[in-house]
Order: structure tokens, then C-alpha cells, then sequence
């Protein structure tokens, strides 16, 4: 069940839900480019078992090497909850997700956690990431 809370205008909800979609999509389709233009310039990666990536420069690197290594052809992201204030909001999600080659310890059913933030411009950003297994 999804819950937009008031707090973040329709608007804002809608360009969150769109910026969720080209997050993923650019996975789908294996494209570094936009899926690091996703994330703010000093944005976060935090998933299991690497380091934290800092900066868009450092994400495309990190995402280059990513996509060369796994292919991601199923990925479903589920907002489960959306809270924010206008300028900061925080997503609370689930994921259906499978890679190829298949990872060990890797689970199709997994979770994540988005914060985003508005940039300059009013263009919301991921500010940070983190993925898991439920």
C-alpha cells in the first residue's frame, strides 16, 4: 500500500514517482549515464557488502563497473511509503529484482530506502540509496 503524504504537493509526488522510474529503467537498460544524472552531486549508494560511493563522479564509476558485471532484467520498485516536507523526502520501498548472473546471497524479493532531495532548480535528486535483501 502506497502513502503520499500531504506534506509533498501532487506535483512533487509525480516527480518523485518519475524520477523512481528513470532510476529504474536506467538499470533495466544498463544506462550509467542516467542513472547517475539520478542522483544529487554529493549523493550516496550504500548496498550490502561494498562501500559507501560518494559523488556523482565516484557513482558512475561504481555504476559503469556494476552494470559490465550483472544485467538487471527484471526490476520492480514498490513504494510502500513516501513522507517529506517539500525540500527532503524519504521512501520506504520494496523491489522485485533479478540479476544475471545470479549473485550469491542475492534475493529477488528485496527492500529499499531513497532519500531525496529538491536541487537547484526545484528537480528532485536521490540524496541517498540503499538496497537489501527482506
Amino acid at each position: 500500500m502506497y502513502r503520499g503524504e500531504a506534506m509533498l504537493s501532487a506535483e512533487d509526488q509525480a516527480a518523485i514517482a518519475a524520477l523512481r522510474e528513470r532510476l529504474r529503467s536506467s538499470i533495466v537498460d544498463g544506462n550509467a549515464e542516467v542513472y547517475t544524472a539520478c542522483f544529487a552531486e554529493d549523493g550516496v549508494i550504500m548496498h550490502p557488502d561494498s562501500p559507501q560511493v560518494r559523488g556523482r563522479s565516484a557513482i558512475a564509476q561504481y555504476v559503469t563497473a556494476m552494470f559490465e558485471t550483472v544485467k538487471v532484467p527484471v526490476l520492480k520498485l514498490t513504494p510502500v511509503t513516501l513522507v517529506g516536507d517539500g525540500e527532503l523526502a524519504f521512501e520506504v520501498g520494496i523491489q522485485d529484482c533479478v540479476v544475471e548472473p545470479a549473485l550469491p546471497g542475492f534475493k529477488r524479493e528485496r527492500q529499499h530506502l531513497h532519500v531525496y532531495r529538491r536541487g537547484e532548480g526545484g528537480a528532485w535528486y536521490i540524496a541517498a540509496a540503499m538496497s537489501g535483501n527482506q
